[in-house]
């Protein structure tokens, strides 16, 4: 049974990570980098093809090094975040959706394989590791 602390957390990391997806949905990236906190850890689970590695370490990180990555890879006006489900348990929250966009050589990305674990502390995302169809998101983005 779930204690009312437990529960109460779980509530509180929800909010926080309904705050992302709200910001991912509506393509702010202030938005979004205001939810994260300054010693966050992104992995992308099996994303060995990333131009700099699959694991970024800080919120400057993640700016430097994995924002202009996504621009690259995707025409972001077309990105879209269809959310199937968000699952809270504790300062853990899992977002199932799908990702759909146009990368800028005109080709189609709709990977409907993506299940995003955040972790919530003090108020702000803590970690982020993606799962998602690697082998997909490769052909499609990278080669």
């Amino acid at each position: 049974m779930e204690s009312a602390i437990a529960g109460d957390q779980a509530t509180q990391a929800r909010k926080v990570v309904e705050r992302v997806v709200d910001a991912l949905v509506r393509r702010d990236l202030e938005a979004y980098l205001e939810t994260l906190g300054d010693d966050v850890v992104w992995e992308g689970m099996g994303m060995d093809y990333l131009p700099n590695g699959s694991r970024y370490e800080g919120k400057d990180a993640i700016v430097r090094d994995l924002l202009p990555t996504l621009t690259e890879v995707y025409d972001l006006e077309t990105l879209a975040f269809d959310v199937r489900g968000i699952v809270a348990d504790g300062p853990n929250v899992v977002v199932e959706w799908v990702v759909n966009a146009k990368t800028p050589r005109g080709r189609s990305y709709d990977n409907v394989a993506y299940c995003v674990v955040f972790s919530v502390t003090d108020g702000a995302i803590g970690a982020v590791r993606e799962y998602t169809d690697t082998r997909y998101a490769k052909r499609v983005l990278f080669d």
